[in-house]
């Protein structure tokens, strides 16, 4: 998978998430996986872009 892909997969996964808990509380628990797959992708992304560049110092 190509990493620029990842913060776009997470992005969505955020706005889907949000948006099912918009239109029904009922699915609360699904959009929660949701949400918490699309923060995981960009931490991972963010983590993938740390351990490229290395410290700056």
């Amino acid at each position: 998978m190509r990493p620029y892909l990842l913060p776009i997969i997470g992005a969505v996964l955020l706005i889907v998430g949000v948006l099912v808990v918009a239109v029904n509380v009922a699915w609360a628990i699904p959009a929660l996986v949701l949400e918490i797959a699309g923060v995981v992708l960009l931490g991972v992304y963010i983590g993938l872009g740390l351990r490229r560049r290395g410290s700056q110092r």
